[in-house]
């Protein structure tokens, strides 16, 4: 059965291969084109080495909306859930990926601390969440800290003038 699988024409079968690659790559983005090369057969992949600069714009691109996401959802949640949602994002940042967005950039980090202060402040005042929850945040807070505080130096990356990721 696997055999018959593989043998059936598919619509890339179909297509010429240089239509794919003049008329179909271009309209994809980024994703979407490893996708695609991947349903090719091996020998008609477009294989191109890419830039590492322009690796590493993209990851911070993707960085940097998820943090968007994370930080849009625990400004419009209240109460408990906002506290869940900001230990998401306490944690985002605490990770490997996450913490690279606050090594890039000296006005993100300087925000994510004031940040830090605030919500310390506001885990001191509010009375309405539980003291565990309160706790386990502020104790989150304080290792963001102090990660920020003993992980440098810090160099500000800027990929201003790299270009996107490209098959061309």
């Amino acid at each position: 059965m696997t055999s018959y699988i593989k043998s059936r024409p598919t619509v890339l079968d179909e297509l010429p291969l240089e239509v794919i690659r003049t008329f179909v790559f271009p309209c994809l983005n980024y994703e979407d084109r490893i996708q695609l090369n991947q349903c090719l057969p091996q020998w008609d992949r477009i294989s191109k080495k890419i830039d590492i600069e322009s690796i590493k714009k993209h990851e911070q691109t993707i960085q940097v909306l998820t943090m968007r996401n994370l930080m849009n959802k625990q400004e419009v949640s209240r109460g408990t859930e906002q506290i869940k949602t900001t230990t998401n994002l306490i944690n985002f940042l605490l990770s490997s990926r996450g913490f690279t967005i606050i090594q890039n950039s000296s006005n993100f980090r300087q925000a994510v601390l004031n940040k830090i202060r605030e919500f310390v402040q506001r885990m001191i005042d509010v009375r309405d969440i539980e003291l565990d929850l309160r706790l386990k945040i502020t104790s989150k807070l304080k290792k963001l800290r102090d990660k920020i505080n003993t992980s440098g130096p810090y160099i500000d990356c800027s990929y201003k003038n790299t270009p996107d990721l490209s098959f061309t």
